[in-house]
C-alpha cells in the first residue's frame, strides 16, 4: 500500500507516489524566457531556476493562462527538479493499491508515463512515472538547469571578486593611514 497525490489536469484525474512529490505551490508568475513546446518557462523558488512544464499541453488539453492560484507540483525529473503544472490538487490518498500497468490495448507509446491505476471509490485514477512523462523534455530541462547553475556560479564568482577587490582597498587604506 503506498500515498498518492491526486490532481486534476483538464477532464481527468491523475496521481503521483506521494514520495515524487517534494512540494505543492501556488504561483503567480513564470518567466517565459525558456519556454519551449511544453516547457512553459521558469520559476525562482526559493533562490532555485526550476523550469515549469504544462500537463494540459502534456496531455492534449488547451493551456490556461497563470493567475495567482496556479498550483505546481515540485518533483524530480531525471535528477532535476521540475514543477509541474496542474489544474488543482484532489487530495492524498492513504493506502491505495496499485494496479501496475494498463490493459495492453489502452497502451500507446504516448502513454509510457503510466505506472498503472488507483480506484477511488468508482473512479479509477491514473498514476504517473513524472521521470517517463518528461522523457521528451529532458532535454530542455537540463538545458535550462544547467544555465540557471552556470549564471549562478558567475555572479557568486562575481561577488567574491567584489568582495576581495573592497578587502584589499580597506587594507591599503589601512596600510597608508598607519603609514601616516
Amino acid at each position: 500500500m503506498a500515498r498518492f497525490l491526486v490532481f486534476k489536469v483538464g477532464t481527468g484525474n491523475y496521481s503521483m507516489n506521494v514520495d515524487r512529490v517534494a512540494a505543492i505551490e501556488t504561483i503567480n508568475y513564470i518567466n517565459t524566457a525558456a519556454s519551449n513546446g511544453n516547457i512553459l518557462g521558469i520559476i525562482d523558488l526559493r533562490g532555485d531556476v526550476v523550469p515549469v512544464a504544462s500537463l494540459r499541453k502534456k496531455f492534449g488539453f488547451p493551456e490556461t493562462p497563470v493567475t495567482e492560484k496556479t498550483d505546481i507540483l515540485v518533483t524530480s525529473v531525471n535528477g532535476s527538479r521540475v514543477a509541474l503544472k496542474i489544474d488543482a490538487v484532489r487530495e492524498i490518498v492513504d493506502d491505495a493499491n496499485l494496479s501496475e500497468g494498463i490493459p495492453e490495448v489502452a497502451r500507446k507509446a504516448s502513454t509510457t508515463y503510466v505506472k498503472g491505476v488507483i480506484h477511488l471509490g468508482n473512479e479509477l485514477v491514473i498514476v504517473i512515472d513524472p521521470d517517463s512523462l518528461m522523457t521528451e523534455e529532458s532535454e530542455v530541462i537540463s538545458t535550462i538547469v544547467r544555465e540557471a547553475d552556470e549564471k549562478k556560479a558567475a555572479e557568486k564568482a562575481k561577488q567574491e571578486e567584489e568582495r576581495r577587490r573592497l578587502a584589499e582597498e580597506e587594507a591599503k587604506r589601512k596600510a597608508a593611514s598607519e603609514n601616516n
